[in-house]
């Protein structure tokens, strides 16, 4: 890494942490190796009739694009100098913009210890994990090891906060949390918390039966095409029970 980007990178770290100082607001973090966007948005359009949303852009989940998302730092493309000037525009959102309740934001983990280095931007108040995958697993040497990424994620959820898990993947399923956080779960195939059963597609909707703790055998109709967009859609609605229950608008 050059010198420019190191600095860069310190520059970026520290501009997300001015906003997040300034503003406090709301952080839920989607991790997984994959549905992580899908999952953001279905949430995003959940929260949004209660609070000011705002989801990190697709791709920016790692040590320069979380902190992008964080102030809005626009990229600075291929120059140093383009860069100074993006880091001011985020530096100016940093201490006079306006601040959402909630940031929605995506953790991605290619290396060992990359999920060290988000945790040390935010601490987030949900976490959602999708699935683990062999993706990037040649890094981590099995997918145990990759999982234990997730596990140090869900180890600094803030006091109070919530774990919403996978139960239809067997590594996501096994991970824990603090005593001091509240975990539930969302599947298709398990006995999970929030649960979507007799799923049935035709060529134009998707149909499947809702069970929460709130919720029983309510039928969803909508453009939910595939597992994935379910998935999401049951996350979402765990993240907004939580919300709705526990957090107040700044």
């Amino acid at each position: 890494m050059t010198y420019a980007k190191r600095l860069t990178q310190y520059l970026l770290f520290i501009i997300a942490k001015l906003y997040l100082t300034r503003h406090h607001p709301r952080i839920i973090v989607v991790s997984g190796s994959t549905n992580r966007q899908a999952v953001k948005e279905a949430i995003g359009e959940r929260l949004r009739k209660h609070f000011t949303v705002r989801i990190s852009p697709k791709n920016l989940n790692a040590e320069l694009g979380v902190p992008m998302s964080i102030a809005r730092i626009p990229s600075g493309g291929r120059t140093f100098f383009g860069w100074l000037r993006s880091l001011g525009i985020g530096l100016v959102h940093s201490i006079t913009g306006n601040c959402d309740d909630v940031l929605i934001l995506e953790y991605a983990v290619s290396h060992p210890r990359d999920m060290r280095y988000l945790l040390r931007l935010a601490h987030p108040d949900c976490v959602v994990l999708t699935d683990v995958t062999p993706e990037y697993v040649t890094t981590f040497g099995t997918l145990e090891k990759k999982a234990q990424e997730y596990q140090d994620l869900l180890r600094h959820i803030t006091v109070g906060g919530l774990a919403v898990l996978n139960a239809d993947d067997a590594r996501i399923l096994v991970l824990r949390v603090l005593p001091n956080v509240r975990a539930v779960t969302y599947g298709i195939t398990h006995d999970a918390i929030y649960r979507g059963e007799r799923v049935a597609t035709n060529k134009n909707t998707s149909t499947f039966t809702l069970t929460t703790p709130e919720i029983q055998d309510k039928t969803i109709v909508g453009d939910y095409f595939g597992k994935s967009a379910i998935y999401a859609y049951l996350a979402a609605e765990a993240v907004f029970t939580h919300a709705h229950t526990n957090w107040k608008k700044n």
